[in-house]
């Protein structure tokens, strides 16, 4: 990990749009989830220590079957259930579906009844997806 001194920090727009969670959320993370507290820059300004958010990113990972841990909280970006459909075209329902048989990426729990999933991860399964296709693999 690197030294607290020269660790880089993450703002909440950076963490909104990288975590797909709001500034209240953040703050009801902190005091229900054990997120890293933020530090105030300025009168309003919040930012939270990258190696921190890391930290807690790799516990929530953990604490799903099969998550593998992530080395930059700056490089992760989180789905919600929305984009997640979206992008693989697929209903809620057959999404869970396919998250309970293993066949498609588990979601993240980040605070009660906000799940969220890795976006390089629904990459990858889309990617295998079209490969599999592609190469007449399955069929």
């Amino acid at each position: 990990m690197k030294d607290k001194e020269h660790d880089s920090f993450l703002t909440a727009p950076e963490m909104a749009a990288r975590f797909r969670i709001s500034r209240l959320t953040v703050l009801k993370l902190e005091n229900d989830l054990g997120f890293p507290k933020g530090a105030v820059f300025g009168r309003r300004r919040l930012k939270w220590r990258a190696s921190e958010v890391l930290e807690w990113i790799n516990e929530r990972i953990a604490a799903r079957a099969g998550g593998a841990p992530v080395d930059d909280p700056v490089a992760v970006r989180f789905l919600d259930a929305r984009e997640v459909r979206k992008r693989v075209d697929l209903s809620r329902q057959t999404v869970w579906r396919l998250e309970c048989d293993g066949d498609f990426p588990k979601a993240v729990t980040i605070s009660k009844g906000r799940r969220v999933w890795i976006e390089a991860e629904i990459r990858d399964w889309i990617n295998e997806r079209f490969g599999v296709r592609r190469h007449g693999e399955g069929e």
